[in-house]
C-alpha cells in the first residue's frame, strides 16, 4: 500500500510539473527546422551503462533505419521539462522512440509512469518502444500499473511495442491490444571487439540490488579460488553511481568498461549488459541467472556465439572446469541474425 501512495503521489507531481511546464519551441524547433525527427525519449544520461549503451545503440540504429531523418536525444531528466515543448513543434512526420531497457514494471515505476506519460502525449505519431522486459508484480502497485498500461498502450492507434525476450513478448500479447514483436536487446547489434587487447585478469561484474542473483555466494566461492591459484581478479560494475552524464561523458564510460572487458580472460557476471557486453567485446563470460528471468531469456538470443556460458545450478568445480575450456567464437553469425530481426520490424 505504502508503494502505491508513494507512486500515486509521484504521478500527481509529473502531471503537475507538466501542466506547468515551458511550451517553448527551444532548440527541438530552433536547430532542426525543415527537418524530419525522430525523437529519443528517456535517453540514459545516470550512471547505469547498460542503459546508457542502450541508448547508444538505439541512436546508432535509428540512424541507419531512417537516414532521412535527424535524431533527437531527450534525456530522461529532461522529459517533463521538455515535453511540452517537444509536442508544440511535433508534425505527424516526426517518429517519437522510447528507450528499451528492463523497467516496463513496477520495480522502476518512475520510468513506466513516464512512458506511458509519453504515448498518451503523441497520439498522432507513429511510436517505437524498443526491446523491453516486462514484469508487473501482484501486488496492489503492480496490478495498478499493469491496468494503466494496458488503456494507454491499447488505445494508441500507431504503437510498436517490442519485447527483448520470449517471456515478454507472451505477456505483452496478452496484456495489449497494439502491435507487439519480438526482438534482442538493442545492444546486441554492436560490434565492440576492436581494438584486441591483452587479456589477463578475470572481471567480477555483481549485483548488488533487488535484483540480485541468488547464487551470487557462488561468484564469492569463484573469486576466492581464483585468487588462491593465483589468478589476477577484479571487480568492475556496469552502474557507476554518477547522474547527469553529457553526452560526451557517456561515450566514455562506455569506452572505459569496453576497454576493461576487452582486457579481461573472463568475465563473471549477474547483470544483463555484464553479459551483453561479453558478448559484444567478444569476452569469455559465465552468467549467473539474476532475480527474475530477464538474464536467462534473453541469453537465448546469444546462447550460440561459443563464449558466453549461463550456468544456473552449477558449482564451483564445474565453473572453474568451464574456464579451463577452450571456446568457439561464433560472433558474426550470431550478430547478423540478430539484426536481420531487429530490421525486420521496420520494413
Amino acid at each position: 500500500m505504502n508503494n502505491l501512495i508513494k507512486a500515486l503521489r509521484l504521478l500527481f507531481i509529473f502531471n503537475i510539473k507538466y501542466a506547468f511546464s515551458s511550451s517553448e519551441d527551444k532548440l527541438y524547433c530552433n536547430n532542426y527546422v525543415g527537418y524530419k525527427r525522430c525523437f529519443v525519449f528517456l535517453a540514459a544520461n545516470y550512471g547505469n551503462l547498460g542503459d546508457v549503451a542502450i541508448t547508444y545503440a538505439q541512436e546508432l540504429f535509428l540512424k541507419k533505419v531512417f537516414q532521412d531523418y535527424v535524431i533527437v536525444d531527450v534525456p530522461i531528466s529532461n522529459t517533463l521539462s521538455d515535453l511540452k515543448a517537444i509536442k508544440n513543434i511535433c508534425t505527424p512526420e516526426d517518429i517519437i522512440t522510447i528507450v528499451g531497457g528492463g523497467n516496463m514494471s513496477d520495480m522502476y515505476y518512475d520510468i513506466e509512469f513516464l512512458r506511458q506519460m509519453i504515448v498518451n502525449k503523441f497520439p498522432n505519431n507513429k511510436i517505437y518502444s524498443f526491446p523491453q522486459t516486462t514484469d508487473f508484480s501482484r501486488s496492489l502497485l503492480g496490478r495498478f500499473l499493469k491496468r494503466k498500461a494496458q488503456k494507454c498502450y491499447s488505445r494508441h492507434p500507431n504503437l510498436v511495442l517490442m519485447a527483448r525476450e520470449a517471456e515478454s513478448e507472451k505477456r505483452m500479447r496478452e496484456m495489449f491490444k497494439c502491435r507487439v514483436s519480438i526482438a534482442p536487446d538493442i545492444v546486441m547489434n554492436l560490434d565492440e571487439s576492436k581494438p584486441m587487447l591483452k587479456r589477463n585478469s578475470v572481471t567480477f561484474c555483481m549485483r548488488n540490488d533487488m535484483e540480485k542473483s541468488p547464487d551470487s555466494f557462488i561468484s564469492d566461492k569463484l573469486k576466492q579460488k581464483l585468487i588462491e591459484l593465483g589468478i589476477h581478479t577484479e571487480d568492475y560494475d556496469t552502474h557507476i553511481k554518477r547522474d547527469g552524464l553529457s553526452f560526451e561523458e557517456r561515450i566514455d564510460e562506455l569506452n572505459k568498461i569496453w576497454n576493461h572487458f576487452r582486457k579481461s580472460r573472463w568475465v563473471v557476471t549477474d547483470r544483463l549488459h555484464g553479459m551483453i557486453f561479453s558478448f559484444i567485446t567478444k569476452t569469455p563470460c559465465v552468467v549467473l541467472p539474476n532475480s527474475n528471468y530477464k538474464i536467462e531469456k534473453c541469453y537465448e538470443w546469444i546462447k550460440d556465439c561459443g563464449y558466453i556460458y549461463f550456468v544456473k545450478g552449477k558449482s564451483v568445480d564445474e565453473i572453474e572446469g568451464i574456464m579451463n575450456n577452450s571456446y568457439e567464437d561464433n560472433f558474426e553469425e550470431v550478430r547478423n541474425k540478430l539484426d536481420l530481426q531487429l530490421k525486420s520490424i521496420f520494413l
